[in-house]
């Protein structure tokens, strides 16, 4: 196969590409080892039309975007929130949670709605932004999983959350953000199912558990009566399941006991 590149590591003078380094170098010879390793960096590295070399870069943006998306998911909100409008760590009061259902108990409100729709936005964010700049430079199938990447990237950051060492809240609003943008169409049923479990019982760590075990459900629901579903987004509502009951596994023991707080209900 002939590169059309120079090959530095060939000590004879008339071996400038692949081929005549194979056909005419009777002085250099090198291992199979070697031949794979200079022919890999001249397919990788040196070819400006190489796909390969696209998918290089491309992966590297995709990548860095991810890390853009995990640093905002990180942002505390509700911490934030508490440390700029009261003296109150929220990591010590109420249930210890930063999310917007501890910073309402604790802090009113006002400040749990603010919580709430920042919470929201740095699952939204990621992946509307991350559809928007990727959409032209991507196939489609390779974009729905990127952006899933993206969403889910700062899910994680939410839950485990660089500024705090690691800690962080318990993901739902977050997830509501993810899905807002990815299927919007599913919102609605979930909403209706999270506020018909708190009606009941008013619980909204019950609320939280049967909506996100509901996703999944919903979305295959909605691709056998109405339209498809994406495959990626699918997918990525049954991790973000996962993750949401391991963080309430507290919340899920506390419920069996009968201990946990209902809402209005003081601690």
């Amino acid at each position: 196969m002939d590169f059309g590149f120079q090959i530095a590591a060939c000590p004879g003078a008339k071996c400038v590409t692949a081929r005549r380094h194979e056909t005419h170098c009777k002085a250099y010879k090198p291992g199979l080892g070697q031949r794979f390793w200079i022919n890999f960096k001249l397919i990788l590295f040196q070819n400006p039309h190489s796909p390969f070399r696209i998918g290089f870069a491309m992966n590297l943006y995709l990548i860095l975007f991810c890390i853009a998306s995990y640093l905002l998911g990180s942002v505390p909100t509700g911490l934030v929130l508490a440390k700029l409008f009261s003296e109150k760590d929220i990591r010590q009061s109420g249930s210890g949670n930063i999310g917007a259902a501890n910073v309402t108990r604790v802090l009113g409100k006002k400040l749990g709605i603010i919580t709430f729709l920042g919470d929201m936005l740095k699952g939204f964010l990621p992946v509307f932004i991350g559809s928007q700049i990727f959409q032209s430079l991507l196939p489609v199938v390779t974009l729905r999983f990127a952006v899933c990447a993206f969403g889910f990237a700062a899910f994680l950051g939410h839950l485990f959350s660089v500024y705090l060492k690691f800690r962080g809240g318990k993901g739902v609003a977050t997830a509501f953000g993810i899905f807002l943008y990815l299927e919007s169409i599913a919102i609605p049923i979930v909403v209706v199912l999270f506020i018909l479990v708190i009606a009941v019982w008013r619980y909204v760590s019950l609320g939280s558990l049967v909506s996100a075990a509901a996703m999944p459900f919903v979305l295959i629901g909605l691709a056998y009566f109405v339209r498809p579903v994406s495959a990626p987004a699918l997918l990525l509502s049954i991790v973000i399941a996962f993750f949401i009951f391991l963080k309430h596994k507290s919340n899920i023991q506390r419920l069996l006991m009968g201990s946990e707080n209902k809402i209005g209900q003081k601690e």
